[in-house]
């Protein structure tokens, strides 16, 4: 099926696969088994519409919208599930993110106190040992396995900033690859400085999410007041009438 998909729709099943690489962490297995999740729901969700335009057919309630809706609508639902995807990996960029500066404060600390970064990386990726549901903790837990392996750090750093795709985790890559071999004042004030960017960045995001929240919350306040004057208004035109 994921052959077919393959050969029939290159673009589409493209969009899929490079979403789901980088949800799953480049894991091919995890996400050749994640794809095949994807198109079995996504083709269940449009038989279903497609059952049921064809249930109202038979049934003879049939009409001009209708036939519209049953052409546009299973045709629509790949959309959306990408589109769901897009969500997972903004919110997946966003924890690492927010993560990343808690993490750097604690490295800078270590280093400052006489500790080698990759000793300092491993104690401070330490805290994620058993945490497996944050994508931050996932990558953490990875590096903390190639530092024990001897992997140069260079390599480390490089395919981390690859796996996260933010820039933030870029920008500190490329400070720490640059800087660690000096060491001493100049590699801690290079990541205090990092450090105080990232954190303003966390603020900025913060405020963000809280506007978000608030914005989602109208809505939902909105209904509640029109049933409130429902319920209140009710009586009143009842009497009148």
């Amino acid at each position: 099926m994921m052959r077919r998909l393959e050969r029939l729709l290159p673009s589409f099943y493209s969009a899929i696969r490079s979403r789901l690489l980088y949800l799953q962490g480049y894991n091919q297995i995890e996400t050749e088994l994640a794809i095949r999740k994807f198109i079995m729901n996504t083709m269940y969700a449009m038989s279903a519409l497609i059952v049921m335009f064809a249930l109202i057919f038979i049934l003879g309630q049939a009409s001009p919208f209708l036939i519209i809706a049953s052409i546009l609508l299973p045709s629509i639902i790949p959309l959306l599930k990408l589109k769901q995807l897009d969500r997972q990996i903004k919110l997946m960029k966003r924890q690492i993110i927010m993560e990343l500066p808690v993490f750097l404060n604690k490295l800078t600390l270590l280093v400052n106190a006489g500790e080698t970064i990759q000793k300092a990386m491993i104690r401070c990726a330490s805290k994620y040992e058993f945490v497996h549901d944050h994508p931050f903790a996932r990558e953490m837990n990875l590096m903390t396995k190639q530092l024990a392996n001897l992997y140069p750090l260079a390599q480390i750093l490089d395919e981390f900033s690859r796996r996260c795709g933010v820039q933030e985790v870029s920008v500190f890559a490329s400070a720490v690859s640059m800087n660690h071999k000096r060491g001493g004042e100049e590699f801690v004030a290079s990541l205090r400085q990092l450090s105080h960017e990232l954190w303003e960045k966390r603020k900025v995001m913060v405020k963000m999410l809280g506007e978000e929240a608030s914005g989602k919350m109208v809505f939902p306040l909105l209904v509640i007041f029109l049933v409130v004057m429902i319920i209140v208004g009710a009586p009143a035109i009842m009497l009148m009438g």
